[in-house]
């Protein structure tokens, strides 16, 4: 579901001729394709899976995360079958490492939070409050890979992607051997009223931008988008010690 045109090729040509002169609209890519990528998938069930199919059931459990609707849509042929969703999404997450991309040539950010899933149950159980971490790398780079359509089990998964819990233990005279030097105060000039000063003086006159873009100007050029990549949760709650000194050795 990378652009029209890429959904468009995968259909053959003699069927996406034939499905323009079935339509009147000016502008009917997006249709062609997702009735191409539907009759691809109702004669060939057993040895493909269309791009929009799959797509769209994956979008689908995203937002509502509803087996009934996918299923519904599946029986209309309009999407992949939630089992095959379900696979789909095992299959991605088996296959992704927790490796960051091009570390070495970006400036990577680790992030962590609270995170919490499932917290509406009926009954109160099933619920998840731990830690999530992510990685915000700079300058990003794209990166495509093909997912295998495998039979992963959760504990295979469970291991690719494992914290090792460090439990934390306090020191009573961990502050005994601290020493601190005398700190020299040195006066530093502040040079950044010049930017605040060229920035009121600039925007009454209408021909200079934001002040994001004098910072812009400013600090060079723009390094690209980041990429941000999920990393593994820590099953325990984000308030706790060993939660929070396991999270700091996850990357050290």
């Amino acid at each position: 579901m990378e652009s029209e045109t890429s959904n468009a090729d995968y259909v053959p040509r003699s069927l996406r001729i034939f499905l323009n002169s079935l339509f009147s609209e000016a502008d009917c890519v997006t249709k062609i394709s997702a009735i191409g990528h539907a009759i691809i998938q109702a004669t060939r069930p057993r040895s493909v899976i269309a791009p929009l199919q799959i797509g769209l059931g994956i979008q689908m459990h995203h937002h509502f995360s509803s087996r009934f609707l996918i299923d519904t849509l599946f029986n209309l042929g309009f999407c992949s079958s939630y089992s095959e969703v379900q696979k789909f999404e095992m299959n991605a997450a088996a296959s992704r490492s927790t490796e960051i991309a091009n570390e070495n040539q970006s400036v990577v950010q680790y992030i962590a939070d609270n995170v919490d899933h499932n917290i509406r149950s009926l009954d109160g159980f099933g619920t998840f409050h731990g830690m999530g971490i992510i990685a915000a790398s700079t300058p990003g780079i794209k990166t495509a890979r093909s997912v295998p359509r495998t039979n992963p089990s959760i504990k295979e998964i469970t291991a690719l992607a494992k914290i090792n819990i460090k439990f934390y233990k306090e020191q009573s005279n961990s502050f005994q051997k601290l020493k601190y030097e005398v700190f020299e105060k040195r006066e530093i000039e502040n040079k950044s009223w010049k930017l605040d000063l060229l920035s009121k003086i600039c925007w009454p006159l209408k021909f200079s931008a934001s002040w994001s873009a004098i910072m812009h100007k400013t600090s060079g050029s723009y390094p690209g988008q980041s990429n941000i990549t999920f990393l593994p949760m820590i099953d325990l709650n984000p308030s706790d010690e060993s939660c929070i000194y396991t999270t700091l050795h996850f990357r050290l």
